[in-house]
């Protein structure tokens, strides 16, 4: 590159201490936690997808800064190991991922890459109002329930 490029105003506030992975099987940079205020540790997971960053409301680890985080390839999840709290030290190991699985989502009997089976294998739990199947509807009436109640553990 030869200059910087500022793409976006929105987005976590702003921290230290924290640890980004790039996540290559979606396309989407995962960062997690970070010192935000004095003594003040973020347990928040935000993914940035090149155009907008994007605030994913799901479980895992505690509070942390400083600690270690890389992409599994192997196994498409991304990998956080320890890191520091208010008093602390810990060796947690965390994963996060979307896990595949073949399943029928839109009840048509085929599981392929043709219909909205392959896009449910990678559909975000964490966003219930998600238009999944792009007919600009996020209602009870379309394949959009069928995706909000997917298991991802299958």
């Amino acid at each position: 590159g030869e200059a910087w490029t500022r793409r976006a105003d929105s987005g976590p506030t702003g921290r230290h201490g924290q640890t980004m992975a790039y996540d290559s099987a979606r396309g989407a940079a995962v960062l997690f936690g970070g010192v935000v205020g004095y003594d003040i540790y973020s347990a928040e997971t935000w993914e940035w997808d090149g155009t907008a960053w994007r605030r994913r409301f799901v479980s895992g680890p505690s509070s942390r800064y400083l600690h270690a985080m890389a992409y599994d390839t192997a196994r498409n999840v991304t990998v956080l190991f320890g890191g520091r709290t208010t008093s602390s030290r810990n060796g947690e190991t965390w994963e996060y991922g979307l896990k595949a699985c073949p399943a029928d989502v839109d009840r048509n009997g085929f599981v392929n890459a043709s219909d909205y089976d392959l896009f449910a294998e990678w559909f975000d739990l964490a966003d219930p109002a998600a238009d999944f199947n792009g007919d600009g509807l996020v209602n009870t009436d379309d394949y959009d329930a069928f995706a909000s109640a997917f298991d991802a553990g299958c």
